[in-house]
Order: structure tokens, then C-alpha cells, then sequence
């Protein structure tokens, strides 16, 4: 498989961040496509993984002191690229941050997550302090790239959206019910228990026309028995956590994604719908309204559910016209690992 970082690159830059293997949410996802599409060499570090506390903590103690020895002895890395979101994740990254910092290693600071600025409110100056250790602010969109270089002092910030996998096209049969798709982490945070309550209330309208399908880990318990108790098995179902083929299965099965979600940064999910031609239906929050428009999709407020359910009902009576299907797989192109690699060479190459 072709991968668009060359050796000379690849050997100099350390990675800090989640476990990626399985890829499990946003950012493993992000980290899994750089190093199967983009690094030739990937150097890592994997500083949290699946477990209880004390598997966590002893991952991160592993990771400092990996961190110490593979800065000591590897000469060719000058650049450490941490990938963080907010308040576990950030306290775990500025450790990192401060060691490689002083080790005299140019720091990138790759920032996910929709939470980031309710966490700086609560302990700016704080945060402050680790950010401006960095060379360089990895922000997921224009609107997050505004945000930090409103309020850091000293780090270059740049936009790099996150990548995607490229899709795997398949025709199945049209059987004329609008198949929806919500694809995350399955939490109130996400807005699919609104989502859910809008559907139960209205679900006349919706059977025989619409069919949500629900991946993804979490509340899996919760969501299971709110489907059941309110009698939603005829317009929505729990696919499990899918990955792989039976990802791309869902994603040619389904015509419209949805994510009801409260924050966000720049969701892979809604990048990797709109590579099969999904017509978006998002809230507006994060970097979402700068990827989708009126041309390829619908925006509301979280927790709107009156919204919502104009949403829905329009859908089901088929007075919403979905956007050419190629004109969506078009703009995701943008997204693609060979794209995404070059803005990391660009970021990269001035450091080397």
C-alpha cells in the first residue's frame, strides 16, 4: 500500500497518543488512518488505553518514561506531534508537553474534541502555560484555528481536518424506506437519546418510512432498553459496534447521517458519511457548519427537538430532496489521506 510520508519525515517525528488498535472513537480513528495510509514509519507512543484505572495510569507512567528514554537515545526525532482533547486527556498531554519541551523538541499540540473551550474557561491560565510551551497548534477547523490563535501567544496554529479512510462503494437494494445513520459514541452528549424521545413520540408518521440504525459503543444497556420500552423496533435498531466492511455496509446501506450531538471538533463520522454520499442532518456546534450547507445537508440547535422532529416528518413524507449523491462524495475528497499528508509535510518540513 502506497503511503504519502516519506522515511526522511516518518523517522523524525514521535507520535504521543491514544490506543489506535482497535480504532475506537475519534481520535484512535485519526491515528489509525496516519499510520495505515500516511506514516511509512510510525513512531508512537500510546499514552491511554482500554481499561480500568489502573491499567490507564500505569499506560501513562509507561508512556512518560518511554517518552524520556526514546528522546534520549533515538537522535532523529526533533519533532513530538501529541494528539489531545480536554481535561484528562489535556493533563495527560501537557507531561508530555513540558518533557519534550525541555528536552529541546519541537512540540506540535494536535487538539480534538468539541469541549475545548469550556475547559479553558474553567483554568485559563493554567492551560495557557502548556500551550504556549508549543511550537505548534494543530487546530481541526477555521473556526477552532481562530479560537486558539485568539488566545495563545507564540505557537503557530494551522488547520489539518481529519482524515478518512478511502470509502468502499457497493450497490444494495433500494428498498424506498429512508435509512438513517447515527455512528459515535452513545451518550446523552451525542443528542441520540433526543433523538430517540422525538421518534417514540411521533413514531407513527416514521414506520414504514424511516429506519434508524444506531453504531457505535457507550450507554449500549440504556439505548437498548429505551428502543425496547418504547416500542421503537419497527424504526430503529442497534447495529453493535461496527468497523470495517461492516462499517461500509452500513454506510452504503443508509442515505442520511445524523448526529444530534452538543459539541464537537470535526467529526470523522460525519467526513466518512459523506464520502458514500450521505445526506447530513447535524447540529450546529464545532467545526459542522463549515463542512456542511445547504447543499449537502441540514443544521439545528442541540437539543432542539421541535427541529428535530420538522426534520424527521419532512424526510418521511419525502418533501426533503436529497443532494446529489456525487456532489457529496466530491467535497469529502478534501479528506482523503494524500491530502491530509500533504498539510502535515507542509507543517512538518519547517521544523526539519
Amino acid at each position: 500500500m502506497k503511503k504519502f510520508l516519506d522515511n526522511h519525515i516518518c523517522e523524525s517525528v514521535l507520535t504521543v497518543g491514544c490506543q489506535h488498535l482497535p480504532p475506537r472513537g475519534g481520535v484512535a480513528q485519526v491515528l489509525y488512518i496516519y499510520d495505515k495510509y500516511i506514516f511509512t514509519a510510525f513512531k508512537k507512543l500510546t499514552d491511554t488505553r482500554e481499561g480500568n484505572k489502573l491499567v490507564k495510569f500505569w499506560q501513562f507512567v509507561t508512556a512518560y518514561f518511554g517518552l524520556f528514554a526514546v528522546l534520549l537515545c533515538d537522535r532523529k526525532i526533533r519533532i513530538v506531534h501529541i494528539h489531545t482533547s480536554s481535561y484528562n486527556s489535556f493533563r495527560r498531554a501537557s507531561t508530555f508537553v513540558r518533557l519534550a519541551h525541555l528536552m529541546g523538541k519541537r512540540v506540535i499540540l494536535h487538539v480534538h474534541g468539541g469541549n475545548f473551550k469550556e475547559f479553558y474557561n474553567a483554568s485559563p491560565k493554567r492551560i495557557l502555560n502548556v500551550l504556549n510551551k508549543c511550537d505548534c497548534i494543530i487546530a481541526l477547523s477555521e473556526s477552532w484555528k481562530d479560537f486558539f490563535s485568539g488566545i495563545v501567544n507564540g505557537p503557530v496554529v494551522k488547520v489539518v481536518e481529519n482524515p478518512i479512510e478511502p470509502p468502499q462503494y457497493s450497490l444494495l437494494d433500494d428498498d424506498g424506506i429512508i435509512r438513517m445513520l447515527f455512528l459515535g459514541l452513545i451518550t446523552d452528549a451525542k443528542g441520540i437519546f433526543d433523538l430517540l424521545d422525538v421518534m417514540n413520540a411521533h413514531k407513527g408518521l416514521y414506520e414504514g418510512r424511516l429506519v434508524l440504525h444506531i453504531a457505535g459503543n457507550g450507554e449500549v444497556d440504556r439505548l437498548q432498553d429505551v428502543i425496547h420500552n418504547y416500542g421503537l423496533d419497527d424504526v430503529a435498531c442497534y447495529e453493535g459496534w461496527v468497523d470495517g466492511p461492516e462499517k461500509a455496509v452500513l454506510m452504503n446501506k443508509c442515505s442520511v447521517f445524523v448526529l444530534p450531538s452538543y459539541s464537537e471538533g470535526l467529526p470523522v463520522s460525519i467526513l466518512e458519511a459523506m464520502s458514500y454520499g450521505q445526506y447530513i442532518v447535524a447540529t450546529d456546534v464545532g467545526g459542522i457548519p463549515e463542512i456542511v450547507d445547504q447543499e449537502c445537508g441540514i443544521l439545528f440547535q442541540p437539543g432542539d427537538k421541535d427541529s428535530m422532529k420538522s426534520i424527521l416528518d419532512k424526510l418521511a413524507a419525502g418533501s426533503i430532496t436529497l443532494s446529489d449523491k456525487d456532489a457529496i462524495i466530491e467535497r469529502s475528497r478534501k479528506y482523503l489521506p494524500q491530502n491530509i499528508a500533504g498539510k502535515l509535510k507542509e507543517i512538518y518540513s519547517e521544523y526539519l
